[in-house]
């Protein structure tokens, strides 16, 4: 098999990026926008709950999607346990044997509902973990199965109506020592969304592109000194009925990540074709479908399933032990209220 350079088209891969968050942005889809963002008779199936737990309106599904009842609590819970079948921390290998089962939760407070750009400003305190069965990389100073819990804290606005913004601080510690020599790592993330569903008229169709940085001031992923990682991406899918009666979604997401600093950087010497600036481009297909026999008074509940392909930047590749490109499978079950 030809090798491919992949250190030749990290630009490339974030021109494409932002060329799609341009487009979406400017489409002239968004002159046409209903002056309410409610269902429409004859629309896309509603309802549907999207897999993923990253940003996300509180009031609304798992992730980008509508907003929740401006009347409603000002407490909001989202959760969800994935398994997956390699675990890989932003390009970076950290196990692919036995069970990995990785749960998260987050709680927000509404602080503020209004109207004008400023929408929604809400707090936020969660946790993320990854449990894994082959004990991974465990020193016998905690639980051996729990390689890694990250604690969370920050802001989550609404903007514009369809754009969300997240300043978060986050703590990626190894509760079973396996991050050993280089022991907590500490950063800020920021995070850009911008929701265009039902920008598109009847089709369900929505792009949902983002960008999110993470900035490292205690600790590396990589070993190394502490760096800037930067997260180019876009979740386009549809919705649709199954059969006429179950409501579907199908995402097809697409991720690259940069770094402008030395997030990539090999923590030894490294060859003449040194590329620190890509690390990974991950293509995917994933479904979504809600669990509509629990009543909804016990949340909103949905499962995905899919899998996607990391193409690994050459730097990533040699840290990986030379695998050029992996493809990982997820299956997920969150709930929201």
């Amino acid at each position: 098999m030809t090798k491919r350079h992949w250190n030749e088209r990290p630009i490339g891969c974030a021109i494409a990026v932002l060329i799609a968050l341009t487009l979406v942005i400017l489409s002239p889809a968004a002159a046409q926008e209903p002056a309410s963002r409610a269902p429409q008779a004859g629309g896309a199936p509603q309802g549907l709950p999207p897999g993923e737990f990253g940003p996300g309106t509180p009031g609304g599904p798992i992730g980008p999607g509508l907003v929740g009842p401006p009347g409603g609590s000002r407490v909001h819970f989202k959760g969800k346990v994935d398994y997956v079948t390699k675990y890989y921390f932003r390009g970076f290998f950290q196990e692919d044997d036995g069970l990995i089962i990785q749960p998260a939760a987050r709680v927000f407070l509404d602080v503020y509902r209004g109207e004008g750009w400023v929408d929604r400003v809400s707090l936020l305190a969660g946790m993320r973990n990854s449990l894994h069965e082959a004990k991974t990389r465990s020193t016998g100073s905690g639980p051996s199965i729990w390689y890694e819990s990250d604690i969370v804290a920050g802001v989550n606005m609404t903007l514009f109506d369809r754009w969300e913004a997240e300043f978060t601080h986050v703590t990626i510690t190894d509760p079973n020592g396996g991050f050993s020599p280089f022991g907590t790592i500490q950063e800020v993330d920021l995070s850009l969304s911008y929701d265009d569903e039902g920008l598109w008229g009847d089709t369900g169709f929505s792009v949902q592109p983002y960008v999110k940085s993470a900035i490292e001031y205690d600790g590396s992923a990589a070993g190394g000194e502490e760096s800037i990682m930067l997260e180019l991406g876009m979740k386009p899918g549809v919705k649709m009925l199954l059969g006429g009666k179950l409501p579907v979604r199908l995402s097809f997401p697409v991720t690259a990540t940069l770094t402008p600093d030395e997030y990539y950087a090999l923590p030894f010497p490294a060859p003449e074709d040194d590329d620190s600036t890509f690390g990974y481009l991950s293509t995917g297909m994933f479904a979504t479908v809600p669990l509509v026999f629990i009543p909804p008074e016990y949340g909103r509940w949905g499962v995905t399933g899919g899998a996607e392909v990391h193409y690994l930047g050459d730097n990533m590749e040699r840290f990986n032990g030379g695998d050029e490109t992996e493809m990982i499978g997820r299956i997920s079950v969150g709930v929201k209220f």
